[in-house]
């Protein structure tokens, strides 16, 4: 398990076999797009879940379906890194099949709310790993910075209506207080940059360059952590949901 400490890197690399992934997703996918109450309640079928999924998939250009993939593995990898934060937002819209409007993920440590953006590269083969992984990192820190920086507020009601995977009312409270706090744009907050960068051949980054982004953004937040996710193909995920699907159909 890891903890988000101000200035860490967290590497992760994507190397779960499809069977491995394939379990995960049916474990978690409605919670992760739509909220734990609705899995719990069984409101919202996995088939459902699946099946919705997909559809907003294939509309997609590739650029989006890589940052799609992108963000729904920072969903399930947080779930199984972060286990004792509470997972604040959803994956999905519920009225449209658009862009998510407003921060990506939102996750709470018990005390501060982490606000979240994913980049990714959808083909980075040719590529230096650690430069594509530095590029969206800051691509991704200069995205919340920028949020954090406007006179937009309704990036802080969207994210109050999606207080979706936290079930007790007192947690629902407390969150709800702080995001209302900090649409006050002079409250320093804190944020995860996330990079998603996909390669056939993946190395190791060098995490000094990565920390050198964090060193030139930390006078802007209170907090700032980098995760890059490292994975081989976004097309295989997109395979594996697709197989997911057909699967519970036959």
């Amino acid at each position: 398990m890891e903890k988000l400490e101000n200035q860490n890197i967290l590497e992760i690399i994507c190397n779960d076999e499809e069977e491995t992934i394939k379990q995960k997703l049916k474990q978690l996918l409605v919670t992760i797009c739509y909220g734990k109450e609705q899995e719990e309640l069984e409101i919202i079928s996995f088939d459902e879940t699946i099946e919705e999924l997909n559809k907003r998939i294939e509309r997609k250009t590739d650029e989006q379906k890589a940052g799609m993939i992108g963000e729904l593995l920072f969903h399930l990898k947080s779930f199984e890194k972060l286990k004792n934060y509470s997972h604040i937002s959803i994956y999905l819209n519920r009225e449209e099949r658009s862009v998510k409007k407003g921060f990506d993920v939102l996750l709470f440590d018990g005390k501060k709310v982490w606000y979240t953006e994913v980049k990714s590269r959808e083909n980075a083969q040719n590529d230096n790993i650690t430069d594509s992984h530095v590029s969206k990192i800051q691509e991704a820190i200069t995205d919340v910075k920028g949020k954090f920086s406007s006179n937009n507020k309704n990036y802080w009601l969207t994210a109050k209506s999606n207080i979706a995977n936290v079930e007790e009312k007192e947690l629902k409270k407390q969150i709800a207080d702080i995001l209302t706090k900090e649409i006050d744009e002079q409250i320093e907050k804190n944020a995860i940059g996330v990079s998603a960068v996909f390669k056939k051949d993946i190395d190791n980054i060098d995490k000094k360059k990565v920390k050198e982004v964090l060193d030139r953004e930390k006078n802007n937040f209170k907090n700032i952590v980098a995760v890059c996710i490292s994975h081989e193909d976004y097309k295989k995920m997109v395979k594996i949901l697709k197989e997911l699907e057909n699967g519970t159909k036959l």
